[in-house]
């Protein structure tokens, strides 16, 4: 029972917080928290590359994102003689390198999850 008394302090309530999420875990009443997703979806039918396709646009969007913002500070943001800090670029070839190393290390990161991925 986790109960905050004023003789007990609050690393005592965070433990007893903790071993009770632990023997929550063990008692297998979360499995579905330990279960992989991957085996889940595969379980209602989902195929292999759609899981793939949906790891590589979901990282793809974030990249997206992270990128714009990158390309906003180089090119909007001024330095001391007004001027942005990439002037000569074009920016959407800055963004079209961007994206596309983005993209290659997508691949090269599912590249050596393939190679590394363990069956136990």
């Amino acid at each position: 029972m986790l109960l905050l008394t004023s003789q007990q302090p609050l690393r005592h309530a965070a433990v007893d917080l903790l071993r009770a999420y632990d023997s929550a875990l063990s008692d297998q009443q979360l499995s579905w928290l330990t279960a992989g997703m991957r085996e889940m979806l595969r379980l209602i039918g989902v195929n292999d590359w759609v899981l793939w396709i949906g790891h590589h646009l979901s990282a793809l969007f974030m990249h997206t994102i992270i990128s714009t913002l990158m390309l906003l500070f180089m090119m909007v943001k001024r330095n001391q003689e007004g001027k942005p800090f990439i002037y000569y670029s074009d920016p959407l070839l800055l963004f079209w390198i961007l994206m596309h190393f983005c993209h290659s290390c997508l691949l090269h990161a599912m590249l050596l999850s393939v190679l590394f991925a363990s069956r136990k």
